[in-house]
């Protein structure tokens, strides 16, 4: 059952900001009324996160969404936001707000991250007054606007919409606010002809269940958090077994299947290498495609930067048979962002329903669009 926390005031604000057990170094999604940060165009550089307890999220989402008047001071590094009574200056650096004159203490100093204005959560709480909710299960912040309605959405709480259609909209099950039609119109990995399923068949079959999905979606976004977070200093076994079981396992042993053997060959690179990596996965639930082979894709968006590495060589675990880096010619301090198809599949017959992983030799370079941003 899904779990929600509704933020109501300063206190619970704050007790829920400083006490939510999200795992340390793992991004957090951001939603606001109905939509999600990661799709929303010209949304470029950080993403959202967390860190020593404090959720942080880009404050230029929450005041486009509201409609608010903000002025950037940039010899001050400071922020003015205006709206209906709301008078807010943050300034970079400092762990004070400014509201009607008054100083409101904050968690956590307001940072500027790769051009992004960060902010504590508290500050939408308490002093823009959007209404705010974490899923715990989907380590989703949900904020929305008082009083506002966004429609139609789907099980997730994403606004529907229901004009300027993709032209291969009756592939899907329904067509979401925040996703462009090029997403949609996407061209499908390679497939076996008259033995593909696009998602509104699948969705027919009765292992395509709320749970089953959900337990999919989850494994998903579980590997993608590890696998674009990768830090020499800390990477080690713990990170090959949290791995791994996302993964489709092919033998009774960890140690004993191929799948840990390239897992300790990318732990020992990305120390050696001095790799270190974040980004985030987010699949979309109603894209998912089966090519007849047996193997399920999942249309993701991907966004990933690399902080620090010695060479410019397998900077990302992939096992994928006869792909590469090359050709990305990635570089440090650069955001990358785009969407790939995301392979899961299973090797349990009968009824599989919750049995989906991710496949040995999934990539997020290989069936992808990605490029700088």
């Amino acid at each position: 059952m899904k779990r929600l926390t509704t933020i109501v005031g300063i206190f619970i604000a704050s007790l829920m900001i400083a006490n939510v057990a999200l795992a340390a170094g793992k991004p957090v999604e951001l939603m606001m009324d109905g939509e999600k940060y990661i799709y929303v165009k010209g949304m470029k550089g950080a993403i959202p996160y967390q860190e020593n307890g404090v959720t942080m999220v880009p404050i230029r989402f929450v005041t486009d969404k509201l409609g608010a008047k903000v002025s950037w001071n940039n010899a001050s590094k400071s922020l003015q936001i205006q709206k209906e009574g709301i008078d807010l200056t943050l300034t970079v650096g400092s762990s004070t707000a400014i509201a009607a004159g008054n100083t409101i203490n904050l968690p956590a100093k307001v940072l500027q991250k790769d051009g992004t204005v960060m902010v504590p959560l508290q500050v939408v709480s308490e002093v823009l007054k959007g209404e705010v909710e974490w899923d715990e299960e989907r380590n989703i912040i949900i904020i929305k606007t008082p009083g506002k309605e966004i429609g139609a959405v789907d099980p997730y709480g994403r606004k529907i919409r229901t004009t300027n259609l993709p032209k291969n909209y009756k592939d899907y099950p329904y067509i979401l606010a925040d996703i462009p039609n090029s997403l949609y119109e996407m061209k499908y990995p390679y497939y076996r002809e008259g033995k593909a399923r696009v998602s509104s068949t699948l969705y027919q079959l009765p292992e395509f269940t709320q749970e089953n999905i959900d337990i999919w979606m989850s494994h998903i976004q579980e590997y993608g958090n590890l696998l674009l977070n990768v830090d020499y200093r800390t990477i080690d076994d713990q990170w090959i077994r949290d791995m791994s079981t996302h993964m489709i396992k092919y033998a009774s042993e960890l140690e004993k299947s191929a799948v840990y053997k390239d897992l300790k060959q990318y732990t020992n690179w990305a120390i050696k290498n001095k790799i270190q990596i974040e980004g985030t996965l987010v699949p979309e639930p109603s894209m998912i495609f089966a090519n007849g082979y047996g193997y399920y894709y999942v249309r993701s968006t991907v966004k990933f930067k690399f902080n620090n590495f010695s060479k410019s060589k397998q900077l990302i675990f992939d096992t994928s048979e006869g792909w590469s880096e090359e050709g990305f010619n990635f570089q440090k301090g650069v955001w990358y962002s785009g969407y790939v198809d995301f392979p899961i599949g299973t090797n349990v017959g009968g009824y599989w329903g919750p049995t989906l992983k991710v496949t040995v030799n999934a990539s997020i370079l290989e069936e992808s669009q990605i490029s700088k941003e």
